[in-house]
């Protein structure tokens, strides 16, 4: 079998299906017939439970016995207890799974039903031509169960939090712990609405600091306001125990107890800032010293590329050069260029966000995306030159952990279903990947991938605005063990809570422990 799934088109059924009361378990392989008995199907697990007013992913395998040379295509119907999301994923010839996700809005109770699968040689949307043994009725059962109350919020053992909303002081989103999580206790805690979008935040103290606008604070406990400040601006800071943020009148210091106005500093007017927690940066071109508030030194050395973040470490600030297409190097103490190194390959033209991530104080990592190719590269500032390049159809920045960058890539230039990989900083080598449950793309389509990773998790979403999930793959035998119906940016907090904002303005916050 070889096209099921190829086209897959979706209807809600109108009836049938859906409603509260006992359910037996389904059957892992519902009796169709003799006829269509050669295409059997099994959910992943027997009951599924969902926290009210979420959502669960259920996966379902659908296994051929024979192989069939004709193209099909293939429809699912779905009932009113799911929200109508399908993706389906060859696992061979002769295997695919469909992953499906229950409707936020399925009421407390059993949930059970039947789903219709079609196969036809015609437009799925019409099947007027059905392969013979179609259609399939595959049952299934799921429980909506009522929220917990959240637990109290404890710090995970070990773990740094973020100063910036870009993580480290790197743009690294690697929060290191020695807790031993586990995927049972990644549960939705609670959700938020913005509007139109998630504003750039950053937790510190058992609070998330927003920006984007007017300064506010939210309890990481349960998403309540705190309190919402008098000044304004872009992207928020922690450093000093203090929240960071400035518009064009210059930088302010706010109480993140009180929300309260605690200093103003002109001369620092920047949409970026950047802190180690001691000193922060104005983009690239300023240093101040957070404990006298002045300035360390302040140097016209930046370059605008569109797309572009630039990389910081304790030595050195990284930034790109696509007029002399080079990755250069300036020292955090003077603001003196101290490296130029060829990029050897042409450096413009990107189509979608890129960086240079620092992996200690000597190799970093650029990586460079465009429609149709994509490469990440590393260099070497003491050695002056570039270490390795892997050009490939790769979908996100990566974020590094224990000498290990973890990247998301569509084999095949771009094309193709994404894929996890976890590669060598030493040499770029292919370490081991990991197959993610989603459609496949494609140049054009505009999806890009984010990844943050907490211990030996690594969370993997995307930016798209239908159909998206976030997954938890293990660092240590490198399956996929957890998802969430919702897809966007990822953050995480030293209290335990890993965020997903989302481009359509929802945040929701997830238990890790």
């Amino acid at each position: 079998m070889r096209a099921l799934g190829i086209i897959l088109a979706l209807a809600l059924a109108g009836c049938g299906g859906g409603g509260g009361g006992d359910a037996s378990s389904p059957s892992p392989t519902p009796d169709n017939g003799a006829e269509n008995g050669w295409l059997s199907f099994a959910w992943s697990q027997n009951n599924y439970t969902v926290v009210n007013g979420g959502s669960a992913t259920l996966s379902l395998t659908a296994t051929s016995s024979r192989t069939i040379a004709e193209q099909l295509n293939a429809r699912v119907e779905v009932t009113p207890d799911f929200d109508g999301r399908v993706a389906v994923t060859a696992m061979s010839d002769l295997q695919y799974r469909a992953t499906l996700q229950t409707s936020p809005k399925a009421a407390l109770g059993k949930h059970s039903g039947q789903l219709t699968v079609y196969l036809c040689k015609d437009a799925p949307e019409v099947c007027a031509q059905p392969y013979p043994g179609s259609p399939w009725k595959v049952p299934y059962q799921f429980e909506v169960v009522a929220a917990p109350a959240p637990k109290p919020l404890s710090a995970l053992p070990g773990a740094t939090a973020w100063p910036n909303a870009t993580g480290d002081l790197g743009a690294n989103k690697y929060l290191s712990t020695t807790a031993d999580l586990k995927p049972s206790n990644f549960t939705l805690r609670w959700n938020k609405s913005f509007a139109p979008t998630v504003p750039p935040f950053v937790t510190a103290q058992g609070k998330l600091f927003t920006g984007g606008g007017t300064l506010a604070a939210y309890n990481e406990h349960d998403g309540s306001a705190a309190w919402t400040s008098t000044v304004s601006g872009y992207t928020p800071a922690i450093a000093n125990g203090k929240v960071l943020i400035s518009d064009n009148r210059g930088l302010f210091t706010v109480d993140p107890a009180s929300g309260s106005l605690q200093q103003t500093l002109s001369g620092v007017a920047s949409s970026s800032l950047v802190t180690d927690g001691t000193s922060l940066y104005a983009g690239t071109g300023q240093r101040w010293n957070l404990t006298t508030n002045s300035p360390v030194w302040t140097s016209d050395h930046s370059e605008v590329v569109n797309f572009f973040t630039p990389g910081f470490s304790q030595n050195y600030i990284y930034t790109l050069s696509i007029t002399s297409e080079t990755v250069k190097a300036y020292s955090t103490t003077t603001g003196n260029l101290v490296a130029s190194i060829p990029v050897t390959w042409r450096a413009s033209g990107a189509a979608r966000l890129f960086n240079l991530t620092a992996l200690g104080d000597d190799q970093v990592i650029l990586s460079h995306y465009n429609s149709g190719w994509s490469a990440l590269s590393a260099f070497s500032v003491q050695g002056n030159k570039k270490l390795w390049s892997v050009s490939a159809g790769f979908r996100s920045a990566p974020v590094i952990a224990d000498n290990t960058a973890y990247v998301v890539n569509a084999p095949g230039n771009d094309f193709g279903p994404p894929s996890l990989e976890a590669r060598s900083t030493a040499t770029g080598e292919l370490l081991w990947s990991t197959q993610l449950p989603d459609g496949t793309l494609s140049p054009s389509d505009g999806i890009v991938y984010n990844i943050a990773i907490v211990g030996n998790w690594v969370f993997v979403s995307s930016n798209r605005t239908s159909g998206g999930s976030t997954y938890a793959v293990s660092r240590q035998n490198h399956a996929q063990a957890w998802s969430h119906p919702l897809a966007g940016n990822l953050s995480a907090s030293a209290n335990g809570l890993l965020y997903i904002a989302t481009p359509a303005g929802q945040l929701s916050a997830i238990n890790l422990q």
